[in-house]
Order: structure tokens, then sequence, then C-alpha cells
């Protein structure tokens, strides 16, 4: 029977099996280049192109997709493509106030009187700047909106699917002739009035739905779809839309699968394969040349291979939208070098200037006319592409230039060497568009309105979408964050502090500021404290939270603590722990005693966990530290007294440990002053 479960959109290993148990086929399926780009909505399916290919070949797979649909595009429907409900057109449209009518289904129906409901031309909401009706009236007082429009077919019988193009947020039912065919987002298919979607949508494309066979509910005549469209919050989202778009196919298949019929994307020949493109170097410098290099199979001898190159220099940057980037390409032809199937042409080193991005496709002709072009159409970035780049180079600075203060208005230079010790990311855009998210439009939605190129470890993700994060403080402070959303099929492939590639790869970036927020006692301030500590952790060999992600640590428990001192200074036998009085300082010790009852298996052993109040009483405990422990411990001592009551400023408690304690100078350098280097004091503290 048909599989209710769900495979992963990333890809996985999928095994079919007789009655018997016996393996009749099975397949590795991926995600992105040489594999078709699909998985998400709406949903798409793929299809060997005939089933005696060679299905470990991703070029031998498509995305499941045929008959004579009108145009679809991930973005902006073409307004020019034919459609039974345009985008952008006028609706009737009643406010979820209350139940649009009753009993609460009549309104769905095509005999339902809406003569007075006032029509709205769509896209209808709040919150964004692309909306033809603005309901400023909503937020707090309703979470959905009914619409109805009627639509004329002639002959119902020639329409094989329908689809529908929805721009969305954040959910909705449809009904055609008062009969469900979808819903995204929704509870269910009879929500009430005020009812919310489950969750909130961060995207303002057009998505694509393949709904039910129309032949069920579609009549000659006037027909009417309906839609009740929810937000995902009464009071607290920051945006709602909806529009959409109602399209027919005409003959052959709509998209699969197609059980029991052959493959919609059959074909009885093999068209050319490709196993691979790639470039090399990855990133190259300037003046270098690159060398393109595609690997293609083929049943047939191969009549053609050319690349289109697209140069895009700084300053003219091109968005995948605009009219330039359909015309702009240049052709450059491959040959075949006797390897097996590779092809190959050579860049000269005259294209290669600073900071150009170099985008190209690849097509394959064989000698009966069959061709492919890759990227393939389903792939949301369809291009390949590098970066040409120099390197970080080196940065001057003073603390206030221009200051009659010599000492402030001194520049110090920060080398190439130096700065490129941390990874550069590039984000390359238009003006408007990077000023626009960051400053000028002061954007609160949750769309990645913007277009761009990002460039990280040498590997350029083209057509990302991004926007500046944040709530209410997202333009407060004047130092924006971006965030970025990546296409699919082409998540970020990250690395860590130490350069080493996550197990995942991420479907968003989220960058901070390092700047302190308007309330400047909070804690945490620039993110310092929280990379320290888990530098720290990361340096000793010690997990933190999720491996080696970076993230916020109030406090490193001393057990912790133990454990890095042990691996620092493995000689070391006992530890003296000192704190001050504090909430903070009782609460570590309990933590502390928890996790080692009674000291069992703790790594060092820990002879003392003293609390004082005064500084008296820290100095006498840190002189019993020279006879019985081998290092000491440094929890809290913010919170110490002098003798006339008063706080001992934190920075000078430390400061006399190595004068108060006369440990043998072998050990005083190396306990004291290591611990000191490591931050460990101030760590714990």
């Amino acid at each position: 029977g048909p599989y209710r479960g769900h495979l992963s959109s990333k890809g996985e290993r999928l095994t079919l099996c007789d009655a018997a148990g016996k393996i009749v086929n099975k397949v590795t399926f991926q995600t992105g280049f040489p594999w078709p780009v699909v998985g998400g909505k709406p949903g798409y399916s793929i299809e060997l192109l005939n089933p005696t290919f060679d299905n470990t070949l991703g070029g031998n797979w498509r995305a499941s997709v045929a008959g004579n649909f009108s145009p679809t595009s991930t973005s902006t429907p073409a307004a020019s493509a034919p459609a039974l409900v345009p985008q952008r057109a006028s609706w009737r449209m009643f406010k979820g106030t209350r139940d649009a009518s009753q009993p609460a289904s009549a309104w769905r129906a095509p005999g339902f009187d809406d003569s007075q409901w006032p029509p709205a031309n769509l896209p209808a909401g709040y919150g964004e700047d692309f909306l033809a009706t603005r309901l400023n009236d909503m937020r707090g007082r309703y979470s959905s909106v009914y619409f109805r429009r009627a639509f004329v077919v002639e002959n119902p019988a020639s329409i094989a699917a329908l689809q529908l193009d929805a721009l969305y947020d954040d959910g909705f039912n449809v009904w055609i002739n008062g009969t469900h065919v979808l819903g995204e987002n929704v509870p269910g298919p009879e929500p009430p009035f005020n009812a919310t979607a489950p969750s909130a949508r961060e995207d303002h494309t057009y998505q694509t739905f393949d709904l039910p066979a129309p032949r069920g509910y579609l009549r000659r005549g006037t027909n009417v779809i309906a839609v009740h469209a929810l937000n995902s919050s009464l009071g607290e989202s920051s945006d709602f839309f909806f529009d959409a778009r109602l399209r027919a196919a005409t003959g052959g298949f709509s998209r699969g699968p197609t059980p029991g019929a052959p493959n919609a994307v059959f074909t009885p020949v093999a068209p050319p394969v490709f196993h691979s493109v790639t470039h090399l170097p990855q990133q190259p410098k300037s003046g270098e040349p690159v060398r393109l290099v595609a690997h293609i199979t083929s049943t047939g001898a191969l009549s053609n291979v050319t690349a289109l190159i697209q140069l895009v220099n700084p300053g003219g940057y091109i968005e995948l939208t605009d009219p330039a980037y359909q015309t702009n390409w240049t052709a450059v032809p491959l040959h075949d070098d006797g390897r097996d199937g590779r092809f190959t042409a050579l860049l000269p080193a005259t294209l290669q200037t600073h900071r150009r991005l170099v985008r190209y496709r690849v097509t394959a002709t064989d000698a009966a006319g069959r061709s492919v072009t890759v990227p393939y159409a389903d792939d949301p970035q369809p291009n390949f592409a590098y970066f040409v780049y120099d390197g970080v180079p080196a940065w001057r600075a003073a603390i206030e230039p221009g200051s009659k203060d010599p000492k402030r208005a001194a520049l110090t230079t920060f080398s190439a060497d130096t700065l490129r010790q941390v990874p550069a990311y590039h984000l390359i855009g238009k003006k408007f568009a990077v000023e626009g998210a960051t400053w000028t439009e002061k954007y609160g939605g949750d769309a990645y309105k913007w277009l761009g190129t990002l460039v990280y470890d040498g590997h350029v993700y083209d057509h990302i979408h991004y926007r500046a994060r944040g709530g209410g403080w997202r333009y407060a402070m004047g130092k924006t964050m971006w965030k970025f959303a990546f296409n699919r099929g082409h998540d970020l492939a990250a690395r860590d502090n130490y350069g080493r590639p996550y197990d995942t790869k991420w479907t968003r970036l989220n960058l901070g500021a390092c700047i302190q927020q308007g309330n400047y006692g909070h804690r945490g301030e620039q993110g310092v404290f929280e990379s320290a500590g888990f530098k720290l952790f990361n340096l000793a060999s010690l997990e933190a939270p999720g491996g080696r992600i970076t993230g916020v640590l109030e406090r490193i428990p001393v057990g912790a603590a133990m454990t890095v001192a042990k691996r620092v200074f493995p000689d070391a036998e006992r530890a003296a722990v000192l704190a001050d009085g504090s909430g903070s300082s009782a609460a570590a010790l309990a933590d502390y005693n928890k996790t080692y009852p009674g000291g069992l298996h703790s790594p060092i052993e820990v002879t003392s966990f003293t609390l004082t109040k005064t500084f008296a009483q820290w100095q006498a405990q840190v002189r019993s530290a020279n006879t019985n422990a081998d290092l000491l411990g440094l929890v809290n001592y913010h919170g110490l007294t002098d003798e006339a009551g008063k706080i001992v400023p934190p920075a000078d408690v430390p400061k006399h440990i190595p004068v108060i304690v006369p440990l043998p100078a072998e050990v005083a350098p190396g306990v004291i002053g290591r611990l000191q280097a490591l931050g460990l004091s101030t760590v714990w503290s």
C-alpha cells in the first residue's frame, strides 16, 4: 500500500522489499546538484527518467513534473501567464471578527450571497510594504480573514489538474465550490473565526500547491474559490498577508508521482548525464587562471559542451530578478580532455580580478540533439559561481581619529595575518538593497525581503535572501545585525573555531552585532563572557553545549573547572577552593556537593571549599593552601569586605595571592600564573 511516513528532504537511503522481505530495489537519494532540488513545498517527488537507468546517478533523476501548466515561479508568478484566478486580483473579503455565515460553513458554497462583503485587492494584510489592501485594524482585534472569488471554466473535462500559487502568512484553508481542497499550516479543515495558525512563517515568496483531481468539484460555468486565512497570533504577530493565483493544466500528466502509469518524466533514451561540475581553484586570486571541469557521460557522442559565463563586478551587482541576469552571458566552449568524460575550459588570468563574482552554467548536447543544462530548472540557485578574492587586507584604526590627544589619535595597524585568523563573510548586493535592509527601510516584519550573495570559506551562496534580525531593538542601536536564509540544496557548510566542519549544514545564519544593548548593566556585553567561557572549555577538550557551538554560559561549575585544571596541571592532586559568602558561591558549593558527594570521583581532591565574608578570612584561607593544596580555585570574590566593611575591589583580590602564598617557584608560576593566563579566575567569577 502507500507509504504513510515521510522521507528526509536532505536525502537518505530507501530500500524496497517484497512481501517475503527480499530487496527489490534500493537507492540513496540526495538533494542538490547533481540530484534534483526537491523536498519542500509544493512537495515534488523525484522520478527516474527511465526505470532501466542507473538509479545511483543523480543525473538520471528529475523532479516529477509534466503537463501543460502555465509558467510557475517561486518568487512572483508571471502576470502575463494565463490563470483561472490571477494574482493581485480583486476578491470579496470578510474580517474574522465573527463567523462569516450562519451556519458557519455556508459562506463556502457557490450560491452564498457575498454582495455585502467589500471588495479587496490582494495581497491584503498588515506589516508589509507590498500590500494592496491594508488591514490596519487587524492586530489585536481579529486573527483570521475570509476571502471569496468567482471564476469561469468553459470545459472542465479539459483540465487535468489545478495548482494554487499562494503568498501567505501564516496559514490558510481553501475550498472550491464547497469542497475542501487544501489546508496549509492550519489546526484543521474547520477552524473557528478566532483560530490561529499553529506556527509563524518567514517567507514572502509564492509557494505552489497541487490540488486534488479537479473533476470531482470543478463545474462548467461559474465556480467559486473560498479561502480562510489565519495569522499565527491575535496580537503578537508583526505581519499578516494573503494572495493567491489559481492555474490549470491541460493535457498530459500533472505533477507526480504516477503509480500505475509511466513516470511523468519518462524518456526512452538517456540524455547527457552530469556527474559533477567544478572549478579550480575554489576561490582564485587576481590573475590566477580558473579551470572549469564538467564530468559528463552519454549513451552517444556529445556534439557540444558549452559554459555560459556571467561577470558581476564590484558595484554592479545583478540580482536574479533583474532582466540583465537573463541576458548578460558569454558562451565558452568546453573540450574533451580525454579523461573518461571530463570536459574542461580554461578561463584566462585576465578574467580574474579582485572581488569579481563569476557565475556560470553548463549545457551538454548529444548528437541526437538531446540537451541538458545544469543547474537544473528546479534549482533555486540556477548557476554555479566563484568569487575572486585576494584576501583580507591590513586595517588601521585609532581610538578617536582626529583627537587632540596623541594617544587617542595614534593609528594602530592590524596586519593581514592577524585579521585572517578569523573567517571573512562577504555579503554582495545592490547598494539600495543592503542599505534598505540595514538602515533606511526600518522593516519590522519576518520576511527575507532582500536578495544577495554570501561568500564564506571560499564558497559562493548565490541568490540567498536576508533581512535585519531582532524585534523591538532591531534598529535601536545603529549597529544592525543580519540574518540569512539559504536556498534549498545549498545549506551553509559552516566551520567551528578550529576550522572543523559541523556535522549538519545550516539553513539559516544569524549574525550578532557585538554591541551592548540599551540596558548597560546587562551581563554578557559583546558576547565576550560567553565566548571566553566556551573557548576555555574547547581548549581543555571539554564538551560545551552541542559540542562546539557558541552559546551562553552563566558560570562554569566547579566540578567542570576541576576537570579543566587536571588537564592543565596533571600532577596536581589537591585543590583548595575559595569563594565569598554570596548566594552564588553557596549555589556553586551545592552544585559541587551534588556532583561529587563527599568529594568522590572528583578529578582533583578538593581539600577545602570555604566561603568567607571578609578579605582577612580570605587571606587566612589562602595561607593555609600552602600546606594542604597544590593549587587554588577561585570561584567568586566580588563580595569580600575590608575592616571598614567596604567591598574590596575584585581586581585587587587575585593580586595578593602570589604574595601571600610562598609556593615553590616552579609551582607558583605554573599554578597562579597559568590559571590567570587562562582566565580561570575571571571565568569562575
